[in-house]
């Protein structure tokens, strides 16, 4: 059974995943408004350097990310998607753990993970 603060923190997760996945489908109809601020999609956005990824692409999420970079500060940003990759790192983790997966594939989802995420716009 898990902890009730455990369970609290999936839940905020859970809420903040679908609030993400609402605005990405509003913020496509800003795209034109967010240029006053010399946003679009297209945009280059500084990401951390990832020699065997690239640089961030854009897709579905990438209007989201960049309006709560606006919103929220690059710092704030990149401190809460940190926590979000960690969340989801344990997630993987424990999910291995349970169904006897090796460490290498272990690590192999992770990886997939990430390019996931690059591919949606999470990385923007």
């Amino acid at each position: 059974k898990r902890a009730p603060s455990r369970h609290l923190a999936q839940g905020s997760m859970r809420f903040l995943c679908a609030l993400l996945s609402m605005l990405a489908l509003r913020v496509s109809a800003w795209s034109p408004h967010l240029a006053r601020f010399g946003i679009s999609p297209a945009t280059q956005v500084a990401a951390t350097y990832s020699p065997s990824m690239g640089p961030a692409k854009d897709g579905p999420f990438t209007p989201a990310v960049l309006l709560a970079k606006v919103v929220l500060g690059e710092p704030q940003l990149l401190k809460l998607r940190g926590k979000a990759i960690s969340i989801h790192s344990q997630e993987i983790k424990k999910f291995c753990a349970d169904y006897g997966v090796d460490s290498k594939m272990q690590q192999a989802l992770i990886k997939k993970a990430k390019a996931v995420g690059s591919d949606l716009g999470f990385l923007s």
